[in-house]
């Protein structure tokens, strides 16, 4: 299916890309995170996830480059380095945090294609949306969804919003197909977590 997706998009004629999945995957606990980590405390599928242990479900929109060097995996790099810094920091401090952290892409494959996202990511994703990725974006928040987590939306909004819907609130919109109030924290792509101002930031959803 994906590969239908992409040749939709860019023909047959592309370089080499990855077409294996990353997997969700449950990657300790929130009060673990330190910015001296170079991964996470553990990565483990998220049918693992600790039994009884509310967890924030973090969720991005596809992989790119560095969630396949070794083992494939979620945020790797400087996005998974953010996470870690200021992760914490960001949940509020006068409610209940979620003990455990799961990270979940929208969309498994690579939809950058192993290029610069600037070049593919934005149209193989909405052509990959369309044809079958909703559908199993939300299949899988189901599957992982608990009764005390917290689902953060974290994904980008692309590179070129004003000719195409923004990738986050696409995702937004699947969230709400699961839990009628969507997702409770809705942040910046973790990659831009460097600037004070992008981690003070949230986003409205569409009307």
């Amino acid at each position: 299916m994906f590969i239908t997706a992409v040749t939709a998009v860019v023909g047959k004629n592309t370089q080499p890309f990855q077409t294996v999945l990353c997997p969700d995957q449950y990657v300790g606990r929130i009060l673990k995170l330190t910015k001296e980590q170079i991964d996470f405390e553990k990565r483990v599928s998220v049918n693992n996830r600790p039994a009884n242990q509310p967890c924030v479900i973090l969720i991005l929109e596809s992989p790119h480059i560095m969630e396949f060097n070794g083992q494939p995996g979620p945020a790797k790099g400087p996005t998974g380095k953010r996470i870690r810094e200021h992760l914490q920091n960001l949940l509020p401090n006068n409610a209940p945090i979620p003990k455990g952290l799961i990270l979940l892409n929208a969309i498994q494959n690579q939809c950058s294609l192993g290029v610069t996202t600037k070049t593919y990511r934005d149209k193989v994703f909405l052509s990959a949306w369309d044809s079958y990725a909703r559908e199993d974006f939300i299949q899988r928040l189901k599957n992982v969804l608990q009764v005390g987590d917290l689902v953060v939306n974290a994904c980008t909004k692309g590179n070129d919003p004003k000719n195409h819907p923004e990738l986050r609130q696409l995702v937004e919109c699947a969230i709400r197909s699961v839990r009628a109030n969507g997702s409770d924290y809705r942040f910046c792509h973790p990659v831009s977590w460097y600037s004070e101002q992008n981690r003070k930031s949230s986003w409205k959803v569409s009307k």
